[in-house]
């Protein structure tokens, strides 16, 4: 465990194993990652796969000067963020289908008779 950053800043083509980098990371050793360059427009893939921030073309284009504080920008505010274990990389390595989260979200949720109710949710 030579290094522990406070955020990544990930850069590499989608087809380059960037979502799968995401994932690797989210799943072993979780740390804010924030996503720049020509994985931006695959924004919805990389934060399904536990990144917390994407860079894009909104922010500033990366030849321009603003770019470096942009960067900066993002990385600050994602070095506070609290991240958890993320699920895909061990749904993966238990050769799982990453992409139907359906099977997940329609997991019943665990129910105890002593936990209080909310009386607004029944």
């Amino acid at each position: 465990m030579a290094h522990q950053p406070d955020a990544v800043l990930l850069d590499m083509a989608p087809d380059g194993g960037g979502i799968e980098a995401i994932e690797r990371i989210m799943g072993t050793r979780p740390t804010p990652i924030v996503v720049c360059g020509e994985m931006a427009p695959h924004a919805p893939d990389a934060l399904a796969a536990g990144a917390v921030d994407v860079i894009g073309e909104l922010d500033a284009s990366p030849t321009s000067p603003q770019y470096a504080s942009a960067v900066q920008r993002h990385m600050r505010v994602a070095s506070r963020v609290r991240v958890i274990t993320h699920p895909r990389n061990r749904l993966r390595v238990r050769g799982l289908p990453v992409s139907d989260t359906a099977a997940l979200v329609s997991l019943p949720r665990p129910t105890s008779s002593s936990s209080p109710r909310c009386p607004e949710c029944g």
